[in-house]
């Protein structure tokens, strides 16, 4: 399970990204100033909130894939182990697996040697003996042995052969593998059903869990502080451009912008520059052209009184 240290540090985080993510919208939807800066924080935290989500399931998929990996690598030596045993045992002879009694005795000692349960099928396919008759006997179990294992092993001489059985609602591993003589013709098929608790796997992504929760959380909480610094610096120069745009009068002295970049901002700003100039200019003979207006205007008052 999860540490309460863990628990408490992910859901003060959890908490913590909610409220952000909620004010950026609502200031997102309110229309307020900084829309801009609101958007980049979302795309930021979104993306790597959705990243660090498919790392998660990706991770969790994989510690499933490797787990299941392991035991049917844990069967596959099981049921070789088992084999060694029997042919050991048997000296490659039928006559062997036809005393039940005796190969009863010998399966379950095998069973408590190898913490598993053992199943025997004649060549027809039919249980000879296993180490847990009760699941057989009360119908759980088939008395015959798998379709697709017998094919697999008879028709296309697989020396092994692991899939997936269920017992109503639970599902196993279930191994296969031919037993024969020393002419190499099959005398019987040896069956080690392998019923790995759900649970350990569970733990086994809860253990994988609690060591990444926190480094997950801790990304998410960096991201945040990350992309409202990177939207701070992206919409400072925009902010400064709009204050400046705020302020421009006619006929006053409007400052230029210093920018020493010579990227999208900077030629923004050059653009903005060169407007003030031509507006400075503008400005300039608009007055002068009013001036030489109003002089104009003067002289023929003036004339018109020396006429009278």
């Amino acid at each position: 399970k999860l540490t309460g240290v863990s628990f408490l540090f992910l859901l003060y985080s959890v908490f913590l990204l909610v409220t952000v993510v909620g004010y950026l919208l609502i200031g997102f939807k309110k229309r307020e100033t900084g829309n801009f800066r609101n958007r980049i924080n979302i795309s930021v935290i979104s993306i790597l909130t959705i990243f660090l989500l498919f790392i998660g399931f990706a991770t969790i998929y994989y510690v499933g894939m490797e787990y299941r990996q392991k035991n049917r690598e844990a069967i596959s030596e099981k049921i070789s182990s088992v084999m060694i045993e029997l042919e050991s045992k048997s000296g490659k002879s039928a006559d062997f697996y036809r005393n039940t009694e005796q190969l009863g005795y010998t399966l379950n000692k095998f069973s408590k040697v190898f913490f598993t349960d053992i199943n025997i099928f004649n060549t027809n396919g039919d249980l000879l003996v296993s180490t847990r008759p009760r699941l057989f006997d009360i119908g759980l179990l088939s008395e015959k042995i798998n379709s697709d294992a017998c094919f697999s092993m008879l028709v296309q001489k697989k020396t092994l052969f692991v899939h997936n059985e269920n017992i109503g609602t639970l599902n196993y591993l279930s191994a296969y593998a031919p037993l024969t003589n020393s002419d190499g013709e099959i005398i019987a098929y040896l069956n080690l059903p392998y019923f790995a608790k759900q649970s350990g796997l569970q733990k086994e992504i809860l253990t994988l869990l609690s060591a990444l929760v926190n480094i997950y959380v801790l990304l998410i909480i960096i991201a945040v502080a990350i992309a409202l610094f990177i939207s701070r610096k992206i919409t400072e120069p925009f902010e400064v451009i709009g204050k400046n745009i705020q302020q421009v009068k006619l006929g006053t002295e409007n400052k230029p912008i210093e920018w020493n970049s010579n990227d999208e901002i900077g030629r923004l700003v050059t653009e903005y520059n060169r407007m003030i100039q031509k507006l400075g200019e503008s400005a300039e003979t608009l007055a002068r052209s009013e001036r030489e207006s109003a002089w104009r205007e003067m002289a023929k008052q003036v004339a018109h009184e020396i006429k009278n």
